[in-house]
């Protein structure tokens, strides 16, 4: 079976299936699996997710930076978007304090 069949195969399934139930194929050992279902989660944008925030912040931590700049990034109102958004900061605030220390360095060099 190609690759275009197998994708289509799973998008299909995934897009029957409840926003639930597409969050826990988000830890789906087929890292296909996994990978299609987060972007299932993030294409449908769901207003409400009835699951406890942790497991909705698992599934944020396994999505790559630009999954979460993507939801963070629609501005709405739902439990994702405040969690995406969260970790957002969270990533940008490291990045500001590998910086700081970086120029903390320089100076200390330039000393």
């Amino acid at each position: 079976m190609n690759l275009e069949k197998t994708i289509f195969i799973i998008r299909n399934k995934l897009r029957f299936l409840t926003i639930e139930e597409v969050v826990f194929k988000c830890f789906d050992n087929n890292y296909l699996v996994a990978r299609m279902a987060i972007l299932e989660l993030i294409n449908r944008n769901p207003t409400n997710i009835d699951l406890d925030d942790s497991i909705i912040k698992q599934v944020i931590n396994k999505m790559t930076i630009e999954d979460i700049w993507s939801i963070a990034s629609i501005k709405s109102n739902t439990k994702l978007f405040s969690l995406a958004y969260e970790r957002l900061s969270d990533i940008l605030e490291y990045y500001d304090r590998i910086q700081e220390r970086e120029k903390q360095k320089e100076k200390l060099k330039l000393v």
